[in-house]
């Protein structure tokens, strides 16, 4: 009987290390994201870098500002959310550099939405604009973090994040997608 054993497990041990190397991935791959070609060369990766942002962060917090369900349950924590993703989008990624990347990104958005997420947005762009220059003015605020953390999001931390770009993403948000600035 301990023979079989050494003689299966002999046998199984070449098959585990090939599943654990096939885990690895190819060779030469270093978990960082591989180059655009669009995105340049060599020559102007520092112009690149710079006007770099996070796309799936701007995608994500433009599709929460489109479907908060004004007048239905929640929509408040919802509009906080929204605004708190839009601040915390601005203070990461918002740049001389990349500002004109992210309004034509804003801008293409705006323009695939269909017609009931313009009206939500249009319906709900008056409270996620004034939570957002709330948040902005005043993120440590007792409120504020209160606010946040009722929206499930009790770790945004924009204690030493830069928030004077919220105001700049809010009005390209706004031009882009024709909304009206009126108060909450």
């Amino acid at each position: 009987m301990k023979l079989i054993r050494s003689i299966f497990a002999a046998a199984l041990l070449p098959v585990l290390c090939a599943a654990l190397l096939a885990g690895c991935g190819t060779a030469g791959q270093t978990g960082e994201p591989s180059p655009d070609p669009a995105e340049g060369t060599e020559s102007d990766v520092g112009a690149v870098q710079d006007a770099a942002y996070d796309e799936d962060a701007l995608i994500q917090a433009l599709d929460d500002c489109a479907s908060i369900g004004p007048g239905s349950a929640g929509c408040s924590l919802r509009a906080v959310r929204a605004a708190g993703e839009l601040v915390n989008f601005a203070a990461l990624n918002w740049t001389d550099e990349s500002s004109a990347a992210i309004g034509d990104r804003v801008s293409q958005w705006a323009q695939e939405l269909d017609e009931n997420a313009a009206a939500e947005l249009q319906e709900g762009w008056a409270l996620i604009s004034s939570q957002a220059k709330a948040i902005a003015d005043t993120p440590q605020a007792p409120d504020i973090l209160a606010m946040l953390e009722e929206a499930g999001m009790p770790d945004l931390d924009l204690t030493d994040l830069d928030l004077s770009h919220t105001d700049a993403l809010l009005a390209c948000i706004r031009e882009a997608a024709g909304l009206e600035e009126t108060a909450a």
